[in-house]
């Protein structure tokens, strides 16, 4: 009977040993996918802002290509002006009928801008 008891008690230790090893386990396995859940939902959270950004970046781009536009057709800016923000929409990729304006009515100012100061530096020395 000794023998039993002792058998019986061994069975009992390891049982409740095994019952810790299997709820430590549970709850590592509970925690996991909490925090997968989590981690998923900030991984959502973080793509969902950066699509955000890249609207926000193409209206920005758009934007500035709009200002560059308005400055490019409004007579009461200085001609420079216009022609820096017309060569800059045509780099950046502008067209129709604000590049062909450009091309056509301020870029020849230019040229001849360009050649009256080259002038008047060498008459300057």
């Amino acid at each position: 009977m000794d023998n039993a008891l002792q058998i019986l008690e061994i069975a009992a230790k390891i049982i409740g040993w095994l019952t810790v090893i299997v709820g430590g386990i549970t709850a590592a396995v509970k925690y996991y996918r909490k925090m997968k859940t989590k981690l998923e939902d900030v991984l959502e959270a973080i793509r969902k802002q950066g699509e955000q950004i890249g609207t926000l970046i193409e209206h920005d781009n758009a934007q500035y290509m709009s200002l560059l536009r308005l400055t490019v057709m409004t007579d009461s800016i200085p001609l420079s002006e216009r022609i820096s923000a017309g060569r800059e929409y045509i780099e950046k990729g502008g067209n129709g009928a604000v590049k062909e304006y450009v091309e056509t009515h301020l870029l020849p100012h230019d040229k001849i801008v360009r050649e009256d100061d080259l002038k008047q530096n060498r008459s300057e020395q």
